[in-house]
């Protein structure tokens, strides 16, 4: 009976390690192997040895050897410790790692103007859009930890699950009990050490709030500048730097990177958005990491926004122009290129789309999307005359997307 605890196992191990652990709306989806345990790289998505899913693999195969030689202590541990993984992930998602939310809550943006845009601007698809969160809020540390339960997928379900089995299993008939309150004991400490950085920089945020309002604006930025440094996820928005800046307006320092965040945000330079793109990319050359990288970030979401406006009003080559420079600002987003893939096509370059369209499938993993850009790459591939391989597309689109897609059926009825 023992030995027939493998058959459970294994299979257990093979989940831990390559099923999704993290739901990126648009791109592929993270899977424990490639789940590190220290920061998140976008650009570095590949096997890691120090990764979430190999480490409650390995765990996994430690609570069998325990449980067929009878240790019924280490296959406690080997619970307790597969439970503090699956709710460190959590944490991580939700307060230890910056730039993982970052990307998560970009994508989700994006899908959500994805979504948008194909409803006005794509060939109608007859079929119902699925329903998706207008926002996930992330204003508060319950909202990220809320946020962390959202993203967390299949591979870390499994693992805390498994952990608590193992447990339930190794302190059976009240053995070890001290492992279950040690357990609990370690899962606070898990939550406590991941949240105290962000109430400590809300607790700042207000102190400075405070600071500024008695006329102490430079004890206000000062607090500020702390709380930039104790939360990640904090110094990759603007709504601080801009506060700094509006201080240094206030004081005469007009040219400071916070006073041009504060400018560049103002409904008044909003009411251009060329200009505030304009100050914004001049910004990022001048700012340090993370700053830099999230001013080029909200440059490039104006530029789709400013692409958006512009196909709306039939202006198709200035919304390739906008997308383009987009993407230029930041590579690794999805929508400047997903406009690109219908914009091409609307001015005859059917090449063009072709490609952008080959490239963004590659990265992308979102039925929806992946359905509507076969779809974009049949159409250009019938104005190609590549007839055989349009119907192939199209073939696909509609595997991926069969809810009503007439948009695919009726081509596929073509030539």
């Amino acid at each position: 009976m023992k030995n027939l605890v493998w058959l459970v196992a294994l299979p257990a191990m093979g989940g831990a390690l390559f099923s999704k652990w993290l739901n990126f709306p648009l791109t592929r989806q993270l899977r424990g192997g490639q789940f590190p345990l220290l920061t998140y790289a976008p650009d570095a998505v590949h096997f890691h040895a120090l990764s979430f899913g190999l480490i409650a693999a390995l765990l996994c195969a430690l609570g069998a050897f325990a449980f067929v030689f009878g240790k019924h202590r280490a296959l406690s541990l080997a619970g307790a410790a597969l439970v503090w993984l699956a709710v460190f992930a959590i944490v991580k998602v939700a307060a230890l790692d910056a730039p993982l939310l970052a990307t998560l809550a970009s994508e989700l943006d994006q899908q959500q103007s994805a979504t948008t845009f194909a409803q006005a601007a794509l060939p109608l698809n007859a079929g119902e859009p699925p329903s998706l969160w207008p926002r996930v809020p992330l204003d508060t540390i319950g909202d990220r930890l809320l946020a962390g339960f959202y993203f967390a997928r299949f591979g870390c379900w499994l693992t805390l699950l498994l952990g608590g089995v193992a447990l339930a299993i190794g302190t059976q008939g009240g053995r070890h009990l001290r492992i279950v309150w040690a357990t609990a004991g370690g899962l606070g400490i898990i939550i406590v050490a991941g949240v105290t950085g962000p109430i400590l920089s809300h607790l700042l945020i207000e102190r400075g709030q405070l600071a500024e309002a008695r006329g102490a604006p430079d004890t206000a930025i000062a607090l500020y500048r702390r709380a930039l440094a104790l939360d990640g996820w904090a110094a990759r928005q603007l709504t601080l730097y801009e506060r700094i800046g509006s201080i240094d307006t206030r004081c005469g320092r007009s040219h400071t990177i916070e006073a041009g965040i504060h400018h560049a945000g103002l409904p008044s330079t909003q009411i251009d958005p060329a200009k505030s793109i304009a100050e914004l990319t001049a910004l990022s050359r001048r700012a340090s990491e993370p700053l830099a990288g999230v001013l080029r970030r909200r440059a490039a979401d104006l530029l789709a926004q400013q692409a958006r406006s512009l196909h709306a009003s039939a202006a198709y080559s200035g919304a390739i122009a906008a997308s383009r420079a987009a993407l230029r600002l930041d590579p690794a987003a999805i929508l400047p290129a997903y406009y690109l893939s219908r914009e091409y096509y609307l001015i005859g370059a059917y090449r063009d789309s072709l490609e952008i369209t080959e490239l963004t499938l590659a990265r992308v993993d979102d039925p929806i999307v992946r359905a509507n850009l076969f779809a974009n790459l049949g159409d250009a591939q019938t104005r190609l005359g590549a007839f055989q391989e349009a119907k192939l597309a199209y073939r696909r689109s509609y595997r991926i997307d069969y809810l009503r897609n007439l948009r695919a059926l009726s081509a596929l009825n073509g030539p």
